[in-house]
């Protein structure tokens, strides 16, 4: 499988495709009509399945442009372009000390971030050598480490945990279990034909372990994890699987039991088509964010989208334990719309709770209008939808953004994604000016994660270093933001 068919694979796994039966299933390039992981305009996922002939495009379901690792998968497990990422000025009534902030990137270093054009990096977080980054290198599971977020190695690579058959992505890490653990999926291993979700362990964040597969946790051929949080029982894992939503628990990152499927909380089979893109520990004890809405219809050979305005409603689920759950009832005017609202990311701050993500209201148009949205909560039950101003979340001709992702940072928020803004309690948001200059001869760079650490703040995600005819080739980027004071 290609970089590029990775890179569009993951887009289509994260953008919630339903999953084909095997008489569907096609290998060629011709038939992976998925764009880059979401990431284009609104991160999306890992690098996925395969995806059924003639299928169309699906719409940006989680972050949209990006880089496609599968041009669904990678384009990762997204979809937004991150074509201004880092700011400048602009007043924002932010704390000073979240907002004064002079982001730069980091130089590019081909031993680490790539060279051949297949990789991307997914999520980062605090802990071990100082930094630890997941995603994904030429089709096989990666991780970089960093003292201080400037100078990144990555781990030497072990085909035995990041390799085996096929494509591994690791799409979410956090610090749990033995050190870390880190989740994503396979795909296209003979031996667990189809998507399967999967699972990295590591004491420290630099050697580390593929737990070995387990077939009644991880539904063999329909099952990718997004997200991974210390809570619950030890660690819960978001995702989805042939039965809609999905969520795994864990006593130690090693043994995990999938939580039974309900089709009130995750979806009916067939008729559903619902994802957890990500968890955090808040509320009622855990707060679980991503999609819903109906299946399209398998017919002739292509998938047939339901009407526009039942299209994809961003949805919230809670769970006093990581074992019993709920999902919030829908409320039409705050979770739903025409076209696709998506929730990609969620964190405890600003009220108490601020979901992220991409409202696409012409989607079923195919001429854009992705715009990012956001969310907040006091309780995890009871949410609100920030109202749209389209020169803080964009949205029109030519200024298309999604957030993809959502972190603390010295008593505020920091969203990226399309680009990247910022909160001083997640109600008023401030979109820092782009600056082109920032990203230097960069074709079209997209942020996937960002976590407080090094210097500051740290981003992680990837830029367009060439194309083809399936589609982007990405390397691996990192930026870093430093308080001015």
């Amino acid at each position: 499988m290609s970089h590029d068919e990775l890179h569009n694979l993951a887009l289509a796994v994260r953008t919630a495709n339903p999953v084909p039966q095997p008489a569907d299933l096609v290998d060629s390039p011709e038939s992976l009509a998925v764009d880059a992981l979401i990431w284009p305009e609104g991160k999306t996922g890992p690098i996925g399945p395969r995806i059924p002939r003639s299928s169309p495009q699906p719409p940006p379901l989680r972050r949209a442009p990006g880089w496609a690792v599968a041009s669904a998968f990678i384009s990762v497990l997204a979809s937004i372009g991150l074509a201004a990422l880092l700011l400048g000025g602009g007043e924002s009534p932010i704390a000073d000390q979240a907002t004064d902030l002079t982001w730069s990137l980091v130089p590019f270093d081909e031993a680490a971030f790539g060279g051949q054009g297949d990789d991307a990096i997914l999520d980062v977080t605090t802990g071990g050598p100082g930094l630890v980054a997941v995603g994904t290198a030429n089709e096989d599971a990666a991780v970089w480490t960093s003292p201080d977020g400037t100078t990144w190695t990555r781990v030497p690579h072990d085909p035995g945990v990041f390799g085996r058959a096929g494509t591994q992505v690791i799409e979410g890490v956090t610090a749990g279990g033995p050190g870390f653990v880190a989740v994503g999926f396979s795909f296209d291993d003979p031996e667990f034909p189809g998507l399967m979700a999967a699972i990295w362990t590591s004491p420290d964040g630099v050697t580390w372990t593929a737990v070995p597969r387990d077939e009644t946790a991880f539904d063999v051929g329909s099952s990718w994890m997004h997200d991974v949080t210390a809570g619950g029982p030890g660690l819960v894992a978001v995702g989805s699987d042939r039965l809609g939503a999905a969520v795994w628990t864990s006593p130690d990152g090693i043994n995990w039991t999938r939580v039974p499927h309900d089709e009130a909380t995750f979806g009916v089979q067939g008729e559903s088509r619902i994802e957890i893109n990500s968890v955090t520990v808040g509320g009622p004890g855990l707060v679980a964010v991503g999609f819903a809405g109906p299946s399209p219809t398998w017919i002739n050979g292509e998938f047939i989208e339901p009407p526009a305005e039942s299209w994809h409603n961003a949805a919230v689920w809670t769970s006093p334990d990581g074992l019993t759950w709920n999902r919030v009832p829908h409320d039409e005017a705050v979770l739903g719309g025409v076209g696709n609202q998506i929730m990609n990311s969620v964190v405890a701050g600003g009220p108490g709770l601020v979901a992220v993500g991409l409202d696409e209201p012409d989607a079923v148009s195919a001429m854009g209008g992705i715009r990012a949205a956001v969310w907040t909560s006091t309780d995890g039950l009871s949410w609100t939808r920030i109202i749209h101003d389209a020169a803080v979340f964009g949205g029109v001709a030519g200024d298309e953004r999604s957030m993809d992702a959502v972190a603390n940072y010295r008593g505020g928020l920091v969203a990226v994604g399309g680009s990247v803004w910022t909160s001083s309690d997640g109600i008023s948001w401030d979109r820092h000016v782009d600056e082109p200059a920032l990203f230097g001869d960069l074709l079209d760079p997209t942020i996937n994660g960002v976590t407080a650490g090094g210097p500051g703040l740290v981003a992680v995600g990837s830029d367009e270093v060439d194309s083809t005819q399936w589609g982007p080739l990405r390397d691996g980027a990192v930026w870093i933001a430093r308080p001015q004071s």
